[in-house]
């Protein structure tokens, strides 16, 4: 059980004399009662928190070990690392164990590169659960850094040992470095799976399109597992493509469960499809994961999750009653402005537009267009998307359009010019109003 186990352990333990007490000499019997309920929560929660991160543990390693079996290092003893991981449920007796082995055999390549692979894993699922940009906060950097230099002056040449040092240098930033270990470790191996960490790379340094052709040609060359599911779906969602994206996360949490990562990757694919309470449901669940390891960030997911659920019932709430507002004028203005009921997909529509993920925005704004038909700024910004996705006529017809509704128009003027000459490059996206849209997140 961790420490932060122990302390929930404790802190309720004591919740429940305390309450206990108070209920049996009558003073404030009823808090007394509050106390020992929290406290028997608190005990559950303890447990259950206890248990799924041993699991999650074993699912991280038993991922890890399917890795290294692709790095070719079958001799070395992991049976023995996976027998104490079970045993203790914590990484830490993995690493007591490489570390024995290395002891009792210095010159054991395969064990100080299976080290240096696990710190490598374990920072890099560390680094991104705490949020950190910096590797200083961890003080196993040190000695990762230091196996490096010892596993490097061993002269070996092996794949598992160039992608432990790639994985480093993307921790570190250092993108263009770590993609140059990843295609030297895959001159040395002839299945395609450093074409994963590859792709994690660029994706990494912003690279989205690279990322996404490197697992689409991992998926040519035979990879396949959860793990390719996952990161072919997290390419795909930063590529804008979400419901290719959603099916490839999809499978990957049926058999792989709540890995952390996944689920981001989950809550973000469904809210950038406007599926608010989906998302909602699996940042929740990713706030459960994350409350043992890091509960700041565990707070801000449970928040995003509630300001989610309210949205997506706020929006729900105003769409049904637009049905009858719109046929009064002034309350249909007044609902419009603070309320609009084209909501989410407006305020989606036009940041993915800005993100250049025209064809998603396309489908939001036609939805916001399809609810409220006499709103310029929808028709404006549809424009943009079917420029960009090469169909002048319809863009200079949607132009036309808003014109029609709102002559004064300067940027749905400024664009149609703009598509007359076949240019796109400078079209405008239009801004929405006040209201709502505040609460929907860039």
């Amino acid at each position: 059980m961790s420490r932060s186990a122990r302390t929930v352990v404790v802190l309720s333990s004591l919740a429940i004399l305390g309450g206990i007490g108070g209920v049996i000499y009558g003073v404030h019997p009823i808090w007394g009662a509050v106390l020992t309920v929290s406290g028997v929560f608190g005990n559950v929660f303890a447990a259950w928190a206890s248990h799924q991160q041993s699991e999650d543990i074993k699912r991280q390693f038993e991922t890890l070990a399917q890795l290294i079996n692709h790095n070719s290092l079958h001799d070395f003893p992991i049976t023995v690392a996976a027998t104490e991981l079970k045993r203790s449920g914590a990484c830490k007796g993995i690493g007591r164990e490489l570390a024995a082995t290395l002891e009792r055999q210095p010159e054991n390549s395969n064990a100080l590169v299976m080290l240096v692979v696990c710190l490598a894993m374990d920072l890099s699922i560390r680094q991104w659960a705490t949020g950190s940009k910096s590797l200083d906060p961890f003080q196993e950097i040190g000695q990762l850094r230091q196996l490096l230099v010892k596993a490097l002056n061993k002269r070996d040449s092996n794949c598992a040992l160039f992608d432990a040092i790639g994985i480093l240098r993307d921790l570190e930033g250092k993108h263009d470095s770590a993609q140059r270990w990843f295609r030297r470790s895959g001159k040395l191996r002839s299945d395609p799976f450093w074409r994963l960490l590859l792709s994690t790379s660029y994706g990494m340094a912003g690279r989205n399109a690279e990322a996404l052709r490197e697992m689409e040609t991992a998926c040519r060359e035979g990879a396949s597992g959860w793990f390719v599911d996952f990161y072919l779906g997290r390419a795909l969602l930063r590529n804008g493509q979400y419901d290719q994206a959603a099916s490839c996360l999809i499978s990957a949490h049926t058999t792989r469960g709540n890995s952390p990562q996944l689920l981001d990757s989950l809550q973000e694919v469904y809210y950038r499809l406007g599926r608010f309470s989906t998302s909602a449901r699996y940042q929740f669940i990713l706030a459960a994961v994350l409350l043992l390891y890091t509960p700041k960030r565990a707070l801000v997911y449970i928040a995003q999750a509630s300001v989610h659920l309210l949205i997506a019932g706020v929006c729900r709430v105003s769409r049904t009653l637009w049905v009858i507002s719109k046929r009064i004028k002034w309350f249909a203005a007044v609902h419009a402005k603070w309320l609009p009921p084209e909501e989410p997909h407006a305020r989606l529509g036009q940041i993915l537009a800005t993100e250049g993920h025209y064809e998603m925005a396309k489908r939001h704004l036609e939805t916001a267009a399809t609810i409220r038909p006499n709103q310029a700024i929808h028709l404006v910004n549809l424009g943009v998307c079917y420029a960009h996705l090469g169909d002048y006529p319809k863009a200079i017809a949607f132009c036309d359009k808003a014109l029609v509704i709102d002559p004064d128009n300067l940027v749905a003027r400024y664009n149609r010019t703009r598509y007359q000459t076949g240019a796109v490059g400078n079209s405008t996206v239009s801004s929405l109003q006040p209201g709502l849209n505040a609460g929907i997140r860039r």
